[in-house]
């Protein structure tokens, strides 16, 4: 005979609590040890996002006063005593700025406190070096002179338009004139480390117990090199490592392209909460068991006839029916069941008019990605130019022109929605960039970092040609100087960031939405238009994955583009 769905339910419902009971402690143990962690990394979350916020508000502050301070002539001027006062007073208006400097090839024209560089030698080039490498973002951490010890750098390059000297202005920074009022927010069971991408140090607090022997190098104290290795293994996120035989959590934070920093949090302040509260479920475990015997046949009595009935609903629709609902008679538990049901149809139907909706949106792109291809216009233009070469006998030059817009017009015109190679990518930009030195003249540069490691990533297809193609029809309209395009690759925590920089004319930030439109431009192409580019690579990404835009009036404009590296 068989067993009623009642009678099977009482035996299921004593059998898993009695398996729940014998595993009992292994659970409340490991729900214990979860709690612990959780809590910890609540704190570590909160202690981070304060540490975010505090680093912002300071990079704003110094690369605003930097700006403010570098247009002012008194820095190319010849008179030493206007320029000392200046750099005086430039040291005094931000307080985390410990030495600033002017330099002037191997001569230091003026420091703010001459007592630092006493019977010292300083050497410049180390300066002139950094400059090239960092234009008003701080500096990778170096041995200072004038501070006797660890030191990053704001550096900005003065050049005098006349004469073409150049001039340094120097900002040097303590490290822990920034993360020393981290550090003192943080318990004494937590301690900050800041590393930069090559894992060099940054800042860390040498009488913190929690890193173990402190070592010396260079003559200054720095992390073992056991702790460092750990941590730069790490990706971001929060972690669980042992350190001096403890369990750590540790919790990373990429800022920007320079810093990661560290927060070190123990368990232990947490131990004796965990064993309360095993001892609470071990309580409530028994009290729960004798309940769940009194109350599992009212339960069960109850619940079991009405889900027949809602089952027997279910069974009688039909996808042909017009109304695809379920009759709600009841006000309980089962009838929210039954709204639930109704809401949950709801969500689909709704759900399918979005994916319609994309679907869309989706061919809707690929028809302006079919837009952006070259226009009867531009083969006219390079159309006439090759008769103008073959005109004059520039038949190897006409040749090559041919050989350049073949290649582009397979890459424009072939498996539209398909990804490519970046070596694909690369070339099809090479190519672009002949036919417009050939039609606009040798009035720039371009040049492609390291690219062979990242050859056979795969990348969306035109990525990169409207950005060099903004560029050169507007960052280098109406500008003397000769133009300069620099793209650069780097991998960061399994990102590929493309960098694409000019030194054009820039765009003011309130016209910065204006550029990123679809319009066909003066030359017969109809550009990608940028906010097109940051949505195919949402679409095919993810919200992490984007392009970045940013530009100052008459330096230059940067666009910085996030993908994932996969194949």
């Amino acid at each position: 005979m068989k067993s009623s769905i009642f009678q099977r339910t009482i035996l299921i419902i004593f059998v898993s609590f009695f398996l729940v009971q014998i595993s009992i402690f292994g659970v409340i143990f490991y729900t214990s040890v979860e709690t612990v962690k959780d809590q910890t990394i609540s704190s570590a979350e909160s202690n981070i996002e304060m540490i975010r916020t505090y680093l912002d508000m300071i990079m704003k502050q110094l690369t605003d006063s930097m700006y403010i301070y570098v247009k002012s002539d008194v820095l190319l001027s010849e008179d030493r005593e206007e320029i000392n006062n200046f750099i005086e007073k430039f040291s005094g208006f931000n307080s985390y700025i410990s030495c600033v400097m002017l330099l002037d090839g191997d001569e230091v024209l003026a420091i703010s406190n001459p007592l630092l560089i006493s019977n010292r030698i300083i050497d410049t080039k180390l300066y002139y070096e950094m400059s090239k490498k960092n234009r008003l973002v701080l500096t990778t951490p170096y041995y200072s002179t004038p501070l006797a010890g660890r030191a990053i750098a704001l550096i900005r390059s003065l050049v005098d338009e006349k004469t073409g000297r150049e001039r340094l202005l120097v900002a040097e920074i303590r490290p822990q004139n920034i993360f020393v009022p981290i550090s003192n927010k943080l318990t004494s069971e937590e301690t900050l480390i800041v590393l930069t991408q090559e894992g060099d140090t940054v800042y860390f607090d040498y009488n913190s117990l929690i890193l173990g022997q402190i070592v010396s190098n260079d003559g200054q104290l720095d992390i073992n090199e056991n702790l460092r290795e750990e941590l730069n293994g790490l990706k971001s996120g929060i972690v669980e490592l042992e350190l001096n035989e403890k369990p750590i959590i540790v919790k990373r934070l990429r800022f920007n392209q320079y810093w990661k920093l560290y927060i070190l949090a123990e368990f232990s302040l947490f131990y004796k909460a965990m064993m309360k509260m095993l001892y609470s479920y071990k309580l409530i475990g028994a009290v729960a068991l004798i309940l769940l015997a009194l109350v599992s046949v009212i339960i069960s009595n109850n619940i079991i006839h009405p889900v027949k009935e809602l089952s027997l609903q279910v069974d009688s629709l039909s996808p042909k029916s017009d109304d695809l609902r379920l009759a709600v008679n009841r006000k309980d538990e089962i009838g929210r069941l039954a709204t639930s049901f109704n809401n949950l149809l709801n969500r689909l139907q709704e759900a399918n008019k979005e994916k319609a909706k994309m679907e869309r949106l989706r061919l809707e792109l690929e028809y302006k990605v079919l837009q952006s291809q070259i226009q009867p216009h531009f083969l006219l233009n390079i159309h006439m130019c090759i008769s103008s070469l073959l005109e004059q006998g520039k038949t190897e030059d006409a040749r090559r022109m041919l050989l350049a817009l073949d290649s582009l017009l397979r890459v424009s015109t072939d498996k539209i929605d398909q990804k490519i190679t970046l070596k694909e990518e690369i070339d099809t930009i090479k190519q672009y960039v002949i036919l417009q030195k050939m039609r606009l003249g040798d009035t720039f540069d371009i040049y492609i970092g390291d690219w062979e490691s990242y050859a056979g990533v795969k990348v969306p297809k035109l990525l990169l040609q409207p950005i060099v193609e903004n560029s050169i029809y507007h960052g280098f309209a109406g500008i003397e100087r000769r133009g300069e395009i620099k793209i650069s690759f780097t991998e960061i925590d399994s990102y590929l960031h493309v960098v694409v920089e000019d030194n054009g004319c820039g765009i003011p930030s309130n016209i910065i939405k204006q550029k990123t439109q679809d319009k066909p431009n003066r030359n017969g192409m109809v550009s990608i238009g940028i906010d097109n580019v940051r949505q195919r690579i949402k679409n095919l990404y993810g919200e992490d994955c984007g392009l970045y835009i940013s530009s100052r009036e008459n330096i230059g404009t940067r666009v910085e583009i996030v993908i994932h590296m996969q194949n």
